[in-house]
């Protein structure tokens, strides 16, 4: 019996850091949603079924009313009945006073973009994640 896809929900302002977030998580066999706000990240938070995982950038740009500290923030305060998604602030923003705040607004880790896949590796394998093998191709036949 295969194990349940565990659920993440990655938020960025730019499509571009979005898709690139998705193809790394891929492999570990996660669902993804994707919000390009902090208003459609809250949606989908409330939505349900519960996130496993929430990524999420500093900066969410001007069509949002949360930052992502204030979100994670609120990420932690809502539901405290229920399993809590581990917070990840995936940000260019890497020195040690953003990472601080980071941590303040309740994020268990905080990976730089560019995104280290070595780092990233580490973090979800301490979850309990592991990667998916790659679906095998038929093997071709001698002709």
């Amino acid at each position: 019996m295969t194990e349940p896809l565990r659920r993440a929900l990655l938020v960025d302002d730019s499509e571009i850091a979005l898709r690139f977030l998705e193809t790394r998580l891929q492999r570990w066999g996660l669902r993804m949603d994707r919000a390009t706000g902090s208003d459609r990240a809250l949606e989908l938070l409330a939505a349900g079924p519960p996130y496993d995982f929430v990524f999420v950038d500093v900066e969410l740009g001007p069509h949002s009313r949360l930052d992502g500290f204030a979100l994670a923030q609120h990420i932690g305060r809502r539901n405290r009945d229920q399993p809590r998604p581990v917070l990840v602030m995936v940000s260019a923003h890497a020195s040690p006073s953003h990472r601080a705040r980071g941590q303040l607004a309740g994020c268990d880790a905080y990976l730089a973009k560019p995104l280290d896949a070595v780092e990233l590796q580490r973090l979800l394998l301490r979850h309990g994640l592991k990667p998916r093998a790659a679906t095998p191709t038929a093997p071709s036949v001698p002709g």
